[in-house]
């Protein structure tokens, strides 16, 4: 019988340093234009295009496209699906982390 690891948060999708970061960005600013993301996080397109579909694909986040004057833009948003998620997700993390002590 295999016990489960009550220890860490059990939400995989956030275990990349990449996905993380995305969501604590979009927690924090509920949206970001693609690009700015991109310089944030020092990716090259494909990479962050392969994060943002998998975050989009559960729902976490969607995509917007949009056009200013003349040029597309790409808008990067939190769902709430993925709001919730996230915030339950670092609920766990401080749990674990008011255990340890500083001492």
């Amino acid at each position: 019988m295999k016990k489960e690891n009550n220890i860490i948060p059990s939400d995989k999708i956030f275990t990349t340093s990449i996905r993380l970061t995305i969501m604590l960005i979009l927690f924090s600013h509920k949206k970001i234009l693609l690009n700015e993301l991109k310089s944030i996080l020092e990716l090259t397109s494909g990479n962050l295009d392969h994060h943002i579909h998998k975050l989009e694909t559960i729902g976490y986040i969607t995509t917007r496209k949009s056009f200013f004057p003349t040029r597309p833009l790409t808008i990067v948003e939190i769902t709430k699906e993925g709001y919730d998620a996230f915030k339950e997700y670092l609920s766990k993390i401080k749990e674990v982390l008011n255990q340890i002590p500083l001492d």
